[in-house]
């Protein structure tokens, strides 16, 4: 079976680098009883984890989304190959991908053994994400953030720190930070995300399965992924908050999450449960020789019922 867009209707093809590329169920020779990635070509983390499955060996292959258009035989021939599907899809900004990444995620998610983001994932809107830890996952073991959207200055009768409201990567700053002036001062009325700042430890907890890997991370910036110095260390989860995290990766229909914790005092507060976690930085700075994270998900892929 053969599929490809020839050069003549390239043009009309919106938002997809497109090559004229013949396919086949040949194109991926090797990973059959393997790994199946399908991402896209410039994603960091499916790339990590790609070289990470050649050091070992292991049979996989590698579907570039956004290199070539798939016939649904062909493609339904590639994940039924596969023991194991890990599919990352593009982020928001490739809107011209849409149709082409809802009719591969159908075929992809019919796999039985697919680590994948979930539908029923509320982080496409920050605030109903909030809501939902708020009101189905919080306990006395780990809570909700003051939350709310504000399209306007508030009164700064606290501390607070604003971030994006949707699944757009964005910088979170301080509630007084001089960008904020300037987009008042502009008249732009754009609603943002108000959370309460608590002085704490961030903690990042990748829950993966049944197993959960957490990191301490020390930073001189409120966005630890934007500061100049930061620092990663092993954290060792409370038997209660590890509980925690597993039944909210289950509550948002995920098999793998990136759970994004701040430790006050002892208490455990959640900031986001992300549905597709980019973890290379976490493993590669948290340790030194070993690849945990990957080992796991590896397994998760090649023998599902074995966690």
């Amino acid at each position: 079976m053969k599929a490809y867009i020839p050069s003549t209707l390239r043009p009309v093809v919106a938002g997809a680098r497109v090559q004229a590329e013949q396919i086949t169920t040949r194109s991926l020779p090797g990973h059959a009883g393997g790994i199946l990635i399908v991402a896209s070509s410039s994603d960091p983390t499916s790339a990590y984890f790609a070289a990470y499955l050649r050091c070992r060996r292991a049979a996989f292959g590698f579907l570039a989304l956004e290199h070539c258009v798939w016939d649904h035989a062909s493609l339904r021939s590639l994940v039924r190959d596969a023991r194991g599907v890990y599919f990352r899809a593009p982020g928001p900004e490739t809107r011209g991908m849409a149709n082409l990444l809802a009719s591969v995620r159908s075929i992809v998610m019919s796999h039985p053994n697919v680590i994948a983001p979930s539908r029923q994932s509320t982080n496409w809107s920050k605030p109903l994400q909030m809501a939902r830890i708020a009101s189905l996952y919080s306990n006395e073991h780990v809570g909700a953030v003051d939350t709310f959207v504000a399209s306007q200055e508030i009164p700064r009768t606290r501390e607070y720190v604003v971030k994006s409201m949707s699944n757009y990567r964005s910088v979170a700053v301080a509630s007084d930070h001089e960008l904020l002036r300037e987009v008042a001062e502009s008249g732009s009325n754009c609603p943002v995300q108000y959370q309460e700042y608590l002085d704490g430890s961030n903690v990042r907890v990748h829950q993966l399965g049944n197993r959960a890997f957490a990191c301490r991370i020390a930073a001189d910036a409120i966005d630890y992924r934007y500061a100049s110095s930061v620092t990663f260390s092993p954290f060792s989860l409370p038997p209660e908050v590890a509980k925690w995290c597993r039944a909210a990766t289950l509550g948002e229909g995920l098999r793998f999450a990136g759970i994004d914790l701040l430790v006050k005092q002892g208490t455990c507060f959640c900031l986001e449960i992300n549905p597709m976690p980019g973890y290379e930085g976490f493993e590669k700075n948290t340790y030194v020789a070993e690849r945990p994270i990957s080992d796991a998900l590896y397994d998760e892929l090649m023998n599902p019922d074995a966690g």
